[in-house]
């Protein structure tokens, strides 16, 4: 219940009795209120009125302004030592720089049915737990488990052959395409890594490469990527492209098992969120 000291209570009891509007309000904030109100009503019957300005007031008297040219010449000099530096701009510097150095990721957007949609679904999640499903057989929800992750998994056999397809037929294209650059005549550039970088990202810079890399048995798109890596061995050397065209194999290796890592992840999560309701 709200509280007032006995000497504020009789003054503002008073004054409502005599009709003063803040002193009504503040009695009953005593009876339906909170403290906060109280307090707050309180306070405006105590604050001080703003007077208007009598009209018959005598002029206040304005001190005479000084000359604007005596106000310049008496103004405080600012430091140049005290200043505080410039700092260079290097937006365009550090943007060149950092370039492809940090993510930025999508929010995934949502309308407000949707958002309710996963309200419902997480509410349903936090009921139905592990100690809700202990009441079902334990060997009928082995097999169910069994049953379960042997079905998600199966649902990615497409995808696991189009890996597979996929990585084949860069890795013979380039076992082909290696196998053109050793037949052309040697040359006398060595091999220098960073020269063979350089051909490893015009290689992989070049989309006409890229999308017709894979293509082994299309004999207009090979021709294509041919005479692109003559090219790059008369710029670069054959060495350095043998060594750029080395390095790609290992990447398709290395796609290879990023895709079936991503599939291997996707599955080992399912089923620990089985193992965890149901086990």
């Amino acid at each position: 219940m709200p509280y007032l000291n006995n000497a504020k209570f009789k003054e503002i009891r008073t004054a409502a009795n005599d009709g003063n509007e803040k002193a009504k309000m503040v009695l009953q904030a005593l009876r339906q209120g909170k403290q906060d109100d109280v307090d707050r009503l309180v306070g405006d019957y105590y604050a001080v009125p703003t007077q208007e300005p009598e009209v018959n007031a005598e002029p206040v008297q304005n001190e005479p302004q000084q000359d604007v040219e005596q106000v310049a010449d008496t103004a405080p000099v600012q430091n140049d030592l005290g200043s505080v530096p410039e700092v260079e701009d290097l937006t365009e510097v550090l943007d060149k720089e950092t370039d492809g150095l940090f993510d930025e990721n999508d929010i995934e957007s949502i309308d407000f049915s949707k958002y309710l949609s996963n309200k419902k679904r997480d509410g349903l999640r936090t009921k139905k737990n592990a100690q809700y499903f202990s009441a079902f057989n334990p060997e009928s929800r082995a097999n169910y488990i069994t049953k379960k992750k042997d079905a998600y998994k199966s649902k990615f056999g497409d995808s696991l052959h189009d890996i597979d397809r996929q990585f084949n037929d860069y890795d013979k294209s380039l076992d082909r395409y290696i196998q053109g650059v050793n037949d052309m005549l040697d040359d006398e550039q060595s091999v220098d890594i960073n020269v063979s970088n350089n051909a490893y990202d015009e290689i992989t810079d070049n989309n006409g490469i890229m999308h017709s890399f894979g293509r082994y048995w299309d004999d207009i798109d090979t021709s294509h990527v041919v005479e692109d890596l003559k090219g790059l061995v008369a710029k670069y050397g054959k060495k350095n492209v043998l060594a750029a065209l080395n390095v790609l194999k290992t990447d398709n290796a290395n796609f290879k098992d990023y895709k079936l890592g991503q599939i291997n992840e996707e599955v080992e999560r399912y089923n620990k969120s089985l193992d965890k309701i149901l086990k």
